[in-house]
């Protein structure tokens, strides 16, 4: 831990009482603007030392940042970037917001290889833009800033295909779009005291080095914005109330988190830490040590004083109201969702009771961000918070595929799976980060009241209460209050039903490394020594009540003042209490309804977007305005610029058509390899070469759903992914996205069979319609009251009918997807449609737990097939191209199943498969009979005898979206040059 006397350059050194406000301190304008100048500085001067002539091992590219802006070390941080920057990126937009970080920094001191090298990665490396608000801030800060330096930039330069004046366009109108709705409905990855450092530092690229002023503005307002945010519930630099995107750490030492980080550098709170401690003392990645204070440190960003002010303010107890949102639902949303553009979201009611001493803050329970939740927790003051634990909180363990499959795009089968491979405590009994659907919480002050009302079908029907090793004179009283002591407060808690204590980390998952360096490094230093209470049982709840010592003269007079509260409770039929807090608050609520505090119901709908005595904001509003004393500031972000207009580029004609071959190829990702990170370890469009084997075509992009060949000029392809539309109009040399910033995670896509011009494409946010051939697209909602869309087909036998499945059930258009139509159908998701290519009025369908559905009128009417099937977990169904009764259904866990007399009976074909795991089937038309199969991760295979035996396909490792086959030019095309 480094004092003022150790730094290396000045800095204030921040006292941490035991009590009590901060000590005095000059709060004046230019006092606050030096001591944070002296802190960035010495941040600045850390960073340049961490670059070591003679050796290229060491440093990050913020390091080779900071030396390029002081005028240090060139030559060992260019020797270090050539390191870096050897071998193929593999970080996405952690790789890119890096980069762009040292192109920026170093526009002076680059030497011409850098930037040929960097220049040359921006062309052939797809950095994905992920799945998150927090990446996407980072890719597209990113691609405006590499667009910004490089403006004239053509099609070619890029590795979307787009030119530098579409790249900053786009970029531009998603920024000023999340700006608008995390200023109007809360942002969505909420309060994290990790993820804060995402947000600041793409805010950060931008208000340091955007050309256009206005922007530049905004983004140093949105700064201010989400650090207000922190500033009204930190306690010397820990990140107090509810949170979203918590890791174990994040919640059990407080002080280990990038915010408790961001608050030294901005506000002088806490103590520094060198290397990276407060996140783990070991290198994520080589790009990322400290990326969050020294990205802001040579952005040149300065936080208003009154945000220090704010952030010291602890004079008096007082009450911050906020209103946040869910990350976006695309299935399960919901009854309390609502609509966003084309997303939906719920909203998120969070409370917190600041006091001079500690922080108690909640959420109003329910699963409001994925896996990563602290629905409620109570922190306090400390001195070396870093090496403490001044935590307690309580979970409802919970972990589902409905879970996984509300905020992420991936099929429910196997989403836990993938979930763990990054967030390993996921399905643990004894994970402590974790929202659930059977829990609601309701908070008053110092008091709270959680209830749990859970199902027998649930995996966990535990409550864990966790407490700190920081915590002592723990007493079991004989009331059924449990009394104990951290620091400056006492605590009571009453668990409705008794329960048994537990190390933390009963399964000794964590302890054993599971999850990585991310989950659970430095384990020993954070993991150990503290205690769980642990209640099982279907119903149950529990009621905290919180004190500052310097309110009672003793522990003694707590336990007693507590042991004369009002309490009443019961649990059948439905969980219910009423609490008399100790300032004199009547706490009322059954599970299910709507709380009462003090007689009157809790008054959700006109909860703020912010309310303290240092915030106030609207909902809708778009405004943050500031006080503090007789100081007042307004974030206004009403005045939104007009949309950037994305420059019309001439079309690109497309390659005539020319003699054609078969193709055959097979979209999928690479999960088998990945642990410890979401990421997978490549993703793309294989083709099967005439020798057996697969080579990765087109370009290398994640979340690759299928594929759509024109049908009259096999120049032009369509590529569905997670980051759009791609497109080909030269058999593949060179790809373009076709689509915004608005659409992702598409799903399948299909030319209209009368006119090749209409294109159709499934989303899971919205259906899309295309008029010249995928060049570019309108979202059609019209008739839809679900989104969520996974599947469809383009009627072969009827033009401008389109079917597609979706969350609920099965709808049509008969006017080229302008308009749709419920049709008679399950009310069910639909994994796969497939038409017959012989007897086109002939359609089948593959449901989740409904089985297979026949139909034999072109979709107007269905019915039921295979009855072994019909609660199975089906994703898979072919229709043979020769025999128009051969076909076949698959699933999870349901292997194989083919029926050659049109779905009357059904064989099981699953023997010689290694897995009953099956997720794409199609028959091939260029073999008669031949039937594919992808397995989840352990290879694909095909059988000439209608699944009686099966051979190895390749592709082992892959986790299949779908088969296509096809005509390309006769002259393969050459790879896409990332590939």
């Amino acid at each position: 831990m480094v004092s003022s006397d150790d730094a290396k350059a000045p800095h204030p050194a921040s006292q941490t009482p035991s009590s009590g406000a901060l000590p005095a301190l000059d709060l004046s304008a230019a006092a606050i603007a030096q001591r944070y100048r002296a802190r960035r500085e010495f941040i600045l001067s850390e960073a340049v030392a961490a670059v070591v002539p003679g050796d290229p091992t060491r440093g990050s590219k913020f390091d080779i940042a900071a030396c390029f802006h002081r005028g240090e070390k060139r030559e060992a941080a260019l020797a270090r970037l050539e390191v870096l920057d050897r071998a193929t990126p593999s970080a996405n937009m952690f790789w890119a917001y890096p980069t762009v970080t040292v192109m920026l920094a170093g526009q002076q001191a680059l030497d011409a290889k850098s930037r040929d090298r960097m220049t040359e990665l921006w062309r052939t490396y797809w950095p994905s833009r992920g799945d998150t608000e927090n990446h996407w801030l980072l890719s597209y800060a990113s691609y405006y800033l590499v667009a910004q330096t490089h403006p004239d930039a053509g099609p070619e330069c890029w590795f979307n295909g787009r030119s530098s004046a579409e790249n900053l366009a786009e970029a531009k109108n998603y920024i000023e779009h999340w700006i608008g709705v995390t200023t109007s409905y809360g942002q969505g990855e909420y309060d994290s005291p990790n993820y804060i450092e995402e947000y600041a530092v793409g805010l950060a690229l931008l208000a340091g080095w955007a050309q256009d002023k206005a922007f530049r503005d905004r983004a140093k307002q949105m700064l201010d914005y989400i650090f207000y945010d922190y500033a009204a519930e930190t306690l010397d630099g820990l990140y107090g109330g509810a949170h979203s995107r918590v890791y174990p750490r994040h919640i059990m030492a407080p002080g280990r988190t990038a915010a408790a980080a961001l608050g030294w550098l901005l506000f002088g709170l806490g103590e520094y830490e060198p290397s990276e401690r407060q996140v783990t003392r070991h290198q994520l990645r080589d790009e990322l040590p400290e990326r969050g204070a020294k990205l802001i440190a040579l952005s040149g960003y300065e936080p208003p004083p009154i945000l220090e002010r704010i952030a010291r303010e602890r004079a008096q107890p007082y009450v911050e109201r906020e209103r946040k949102r869910t990350r976006w639902r695309m299935r399960h949303a919901g009854p309390d969702s609502f609509v966003i553009g084309d997303k939906r979201t719920v909203p998120v009611y969070k409370y917190s009771y600041v006091d001079p001493d500690f922080i108690l803050g909640s959420s109003q329970g329910g699963l409001l961000q994925p896996i990563q939740q602290q629905t409620w927790g109570l922190i306090w003051r400390t001195e070396n918070a870093v090496m403490r634990c001044p935590s307690f909180f309580g979970v409802q363990p919970y972990a589902s595929s409905v879970e996984g499959s509300m905020y992420f795009p991936v099929d429910p089968a196997v989403v836990t799976d993938l979930i763990t491979r990054s967030k390993a405590d996921y399905d643990s009994p004894d994970k402590l980060a974790s929202g659930s659907p059977y829990e609601q919480v309701v908070q008053s002050g110092r008091a709270l009241i959680a209830l749990q009302d859970i199902p027998a079908s649930a995996l966990f029907h535990h409550i864990t209460l966790f407490f700190s090793r920081d915590l002592e004179h723990t007493v079991e009283d004989s009331s059924g209050w449990i009394f104990t002591q951290g620091g400056p407060v006492y605590l009571a808690c009453r668990p409705f039903v008794q329960g048994q204590w537990r190390p933390n980390d009963w399964t000794g998952f964590l302890s054993g490394g599971a999850g990585g360096i991310l989950v659970s490094g430095d384990f020993e230093e954070w993991g150990v020594g503290h205690r769980c209470y642990v209640s099982e049982a279907h119903q149950n709840g529990y009621i905290v009540q919180v004190a500052a010592t310097r309110d009672f003269s003793s522990f003694a007079a707590f336990q007693d003042a507590v042991r004369g509260l009002a309490l009443t409770f019961s649990l059948s039929p439905t969980p219910a209490a009423t609490f008399t807090a100790l300032d004199g608050t009547k706490l009322q609520v059954r599970y299910g309804d709507t709380p009462h505090v003090n007689g009157a119901p809790v008054d959700y709908a006109n909860w703020p977007l912010f309310d303290s005595p240092f915030g106030h904001a609207a909902v809708g509003s778009r405004q943050l305005s500031l006080q503090h004393g007789g100081e007042t500031q307004l974030l206004d972000f009403q005045n939104r610029p007009r949309e950037s207009v994305v420059p019309a580029l001439p079309p690109v004609p497309a390659d005539s058509a020319a003699s054609t071959r078969p193709a055959f190829y097979a979209a999928l990702t690479m999960t088998k390899a990945q642990q410890n990170t979401a990421t997978p370890s490549d993703s793309g469009l294989y083709e099967r070469l005439p020798s057996g084997e697969w080579v990765l075509t087109g370009p290398r992009i994640l979340g690759v759903a299928t594929l759509a060949l024109h049908p009259t000029n096999p120049a032009i392809q369509l590529i569905a992914s997670a980051d759009g539309v791609v497109r080909t109009v030269d058999h593949g040399r060179t790809w373009r996205k076709t689509t915004g910033w608005e659409v992702a995670d598409v799903r399948a896509i299909e030319f209209d069979a009368g006119n090749p011009d209409l294109v159709y494409a499934a989303t899971m946010w919205s259906p899309l319609r295309s008029v010249d051939a995928g060049q570019t697209w309108t979202c059609t909602q019209r008739g839809l009251d679900r989104l969520y869309g996974q599947t469809l087909i383009a009627d072969r036998q009827q033009p401008g009918r389109v079917l597609m499945g979706m969350e609920e059930g099965l709808y049509a258009s008969v006017d080229a997807a302008l308009t749709w139509q419920r049709l008679n159908f399950p009310t069910v998701t639909i994994t796969r449609l497939r038409q017959s290519p012989v007897q086109p009025q002939r359609l089948l369908a593959a449901t989740l737990v409904q089985g297979a559905w026949l139909s034999t009128d072109a979709g107007e009417t269905w019915k039921p097939t295979d009855p072994a099937t019909a609660t199975a977990q089906l994703y898979a169904a072919a229709l043979d191209s020769h025999d128009p009764a051969l076909m076949a259904i698959g699933g999870w866990g349901a292997g194989v199943r083919v029926s050659g007399d049109a779905g009357q009976t059904w064989v099981d074909r699953s023997a010689g498969l290694p897995n009953l795991n099956v997720f794409v089937l199609a028959f091939d038309p260029q073999h008669p009979a031949r039937l594919w199969a992808s397995t989840f991760e352990e290879g694909s295979f095909y059988s000439d005898d209608r699944g009686q035996t099966w051979q190895n396909g390749g592709l082992y490792g892959a986790y299949g979206a779908d088969f296509v086959f096809g005509r390309v030019a006769t002259t393969p095309a050459s790879a896409h040059s990332s590939s």
